[in-house]
């Protein structure tokens, strides 16, 4: 089995590695506030919609490569601000019929690549200027960043994983639209 989970992760990072070649160029997206309302708005419809579809439980055995690739192709759409990569790959997964706790802990092995290859092109970037920048006091506020984020994401995955197993992952999609309407409103304004 866990050769099947290695070749199905395989299959879901392809489609992420290839974004990380647009990531840069589809960051200016977010300056528009109109634009930024759309997508929080399109997020909380990917959001809810699954809960309405049939579920099954699916898991490695009975995925094939395509269903792994769209699991993918889902997460990939972490590059675009104000989508969800994480939530876009679990609304994929539970329209093709994964189990809603499986198919959460192949999006994090998944999301675990995703942050690997994001820190890896920080690093780059932060070698390509020359180390201007760091000092020891910056070290200590990274290090410490890094733990408050650490602590964060172990939190935020034990809460992920209650609701895998008991309510499933529409109550985010409130959580974008009320995003989506305050965004338009702040849109408005300026």
């Amino acid at each position: 089995r866990s050769l099947m989970d290695l070749s199905l992760w395989q299959t879901m990072l392809l489609p992420v590695i290839l974004v990380f070649l647009f990531w840069r160029k589809l960051e200016g997206v977010s300056s528009n506030m109109i634009i930024m309302a759309t997508l929080l708005f399109l997020n909380g419809l990917i959001l809810y919609i699954p809960q309405f579809l049939p579920s099954s439980n699916k898991d490695c055995r009975s995925l094939s490569r395509v269903e792994g690739l769209l699991m993918g192709l889902g997460g990939s759409l972490f590059a675009i601000p104000g989508l969800s990569g994480m939530g876009a790959a679990l609304s994929v997964a539970s329209v093709t019929g994964v189990d809603r706790k499986y198919g959460l802990n192949m999006i994090l092995l998944m999301q675990m690549g995703v942050m690997a290859g994001k820190v890896i092109y920080d690093v780059l970037d932060l070698i390509s200027t020359g180390l201007d920048g760091l000092s020891v006091m910056t070290l200590v506020i990274y290090v410490l960043s890094a733990a408050v984020s650490f602590l964060g994401a172990f939190l935020a995955v034990k809460i992920l994983r209650y609701l895998a197993e008991n309510k499933g992952f529409a109550s985010f999609a409130y959580y974008s639209w009320g995003l989506a309407l305050f965004t338009f409103v702040l849109s408005l304004m300026a």
